[in-house]
């Protein structure tokens, strides 16, 4: 994937002008002390030029990128084309929950609650302190604000178990998926255990390893697990 970056041109990179600029200076260090006139002339030649070989490059890139990305998409209806099969009913019914995941969804939205976490996780802290330095000695501080810091060091210390467990939001989408897989093979093994659940509603009929896929992950301070609230 990063084939026409890794082999682009140095004039490319973020400081390539510059750099570029610097060795035409430093070969050029002569002249300057001979022609000061002649040296800035030829400088602001080679700028001109340096910037004008830039947009060749880019247009290049953007060029290559564009063919790039055609090729992709030929050869994904390649493989449409040459691989079509349905996916049998009972098999999406089983593992439906897999069969509807957006994986790139999923991971967006592990990074955007992270963020969201991470801005209250600083309130948090802020709050904190400004009830700790608000009076010069702690003695002093009211019950109100005792009760309050303890409220607060128990948010923040559910906010960073979250944080923790959405470092490791894989392995979180693993277990669901192993979960989701245990689930269809203990319907199969125990049929008659679920058709009597299904009549009479007792949840002892079900085996004990059964349980909800989103459950895998955390379960947050407010009782809803951390899988549910990304999905």
């Amino acid at each position: 994937s990063c084939e026409i970056l890794l082999f682009q041109n140095p004039l490319l990179l973020n400081n390539g002008v510059m750099e570029a600029i610097n060795e035409w200076v430093e070969m050029n260090k002569k002249l300057y002390y001979t022609d000061k006139n002649e040296f800035y002339e030829q400088k602001y030649q080679k700028i001109q030029k340096v910037y004008e070989e830039k947009r060749e490059l880019e247009g290049l890139l953007v060029s290559n990128v564009q063919k790039k990305i055609d090729e992709v998409k030929k050869m994904m209806k390649d493989i449409k084309d040459s691989n079509r099969f349905i996916i049998p009913k009972q098999i999406i019914d089983d593992y439906s929950i897999i069969y509807n995941i957006n994986i790139f969804t999923f991971l967006k939205n592990i990074d955007n609650y992270k963020m969201s976490i991470l801005t209250n996780l600083k309130n948090i802290r802020n709050e904190i302190r400004y009830i700790l330095n608000k009076d010069h000695d702690s003695s002093k501080m009211s019950q109100i604000d005792k009760e309050r810091i303890k409220e607060l060091y128990i948010s923040k210390n559910n906010v960073v178990r979250e944080l923790l467990a959405l470092n490791n939001g894989y392995g979180m989408l693993d277990n669901m998926f192993q979960q989701v897989v245990k689930n269809a093979q203990l319907r199969k093994r125990y049929f008659i255990h679920f058709f009597l659940y299904r009549l009479t509603g007792c949840e002892k009929c079900i085996p004990s390893e059964y349980k909800d896929p989103y459950d895998c992950g955390i379960i947050c301070s407010d009782g809803v697990s951390l899988l549910k609230r990304l999905l």
